[in-house]
């Protein structure tokens, strides 16, 4: 049975703690898809009237799905970090 420590260990190198196994891109990565994604649905210009809806509402989600996402790796370090200097 692996250690609270191990297991912090394991979550700072991978940054996964929901157990999938697999290993997420970095956080740099996810949150560079979010700049990505908005980039695109504002500069193409194939949208057409049901896609224009979509990137509008997709447009004005992001700021805030970047904030959550920021925050949840923010709580992950904390909680990585509390365990580890137990």
């Amino acid at each position: 049975m692996p250690s609270q420590r191990d297991i912090a260990s394991g979550l700072a190198k991978n940054g996964s703690c929901h157990g999938s196994g697999v290993v997420p891109a970095p956080a740099e990565s996810r949150l560079a898809f979010f700049d990505v994604y908005a980039a695109h649905v504002r500069t193409n210009p194939s949208f057409g009237i049901v896609d224009e809806t979509l990137g509008t509402l997709a447009r004005g989600m992001l700021p805030r799905l970047r904030h959550v996402f920021e925050q949840h790796q923010a709580l992950h370090r904390l909680a990585v970090e509390a365990i580890v200097n137990v």
